[in-house]
């Protein structure tokens, strides 16, 4: 069975009830019905189930009804557990403490990289949200991660200029995809040669 059709059994079994993408994936990963080889299968779901309302509109069988929660797009099961009492919540929650590491960036690489792409997402060539005259966000991608135990580096060679979309669509699948692809674009961009 596919990610994405044990996604949609899982929601549609639940239908008429918001769902976080984290229970999602839980429940899928418990009933055998999904498997996965990334470190972020609840990111993978949630992307997934956002690229289908992106490609299929209100044929879906999704609809996101709050931050990180779905239901199945049936017009008859609309999500009935939404709480009618509003939650007391916790005046003094509780704190743990954190330890983390963060990768600290050369800025001359971004700045390299933002003069280099010329306002345009190094992908898809995008200049412009769609139908719009505004200027697309332009986000670096590290196309071998530099965080989450890859430890990519961060130099012009491993960087990209994406659009929000182009983004969101190689950091979640940047292991599936072909290295053709990735190629192809290192290619585009043609790199100078580094002088040391």
């Amino acid at each position: 069975m596919s990610q994405v059709s044990a996604i949609e059994q899982e929601v549609k079994a639940n239908a008429g009830r918001a769902m976080h993408y984290t229970e999602i994936t839980a429940n899928c990963l418990e009933k055998g019905t999904m498997t996965t080889r990334g470190l972020t299968p609840a990111a993978t779901t949630n992307a997934r189930m956002c690229e289908s309302m992106i490609q299929f509109g209100i044929d879906s069988p999704y609809i996101r009804v709050g931050r990180g929660l779905y239901t199945y797009n049936d017009a008859e099961n609309l999500p009935v557990d939404t709480p009618t009492e509003v939650p007391i919540g916790n005046i003094n929650p509780r704190r743990i403490p954190v330890t983390t590491n963060k990768v600290v960036y050369d800025p001359r690489v971004r700045v390299y990289d933002m003069s280099r792409s010329c306002g345009k997402c190094e992908r898809c060539g995008a200049v412009h949200y769609a139908n719009t005259k505004i200027p697309i966000n332009r986000e670096i991608h590290h196309i071998v991660p530099s965080g989450g135990g890859f430890n990519g580096p961060d130099t012009v060679e491993n960087t990209l200029i994406l659009c929000p979309n182009c983004h969101a669509y190689l950091q979640h699948n940047w292991q599936g995809v072909a290295k053709e692809e990735v190629e192809q674009l290192l290619e585009m961009i043609k790199l100078p040669k580094r002088t040391e």
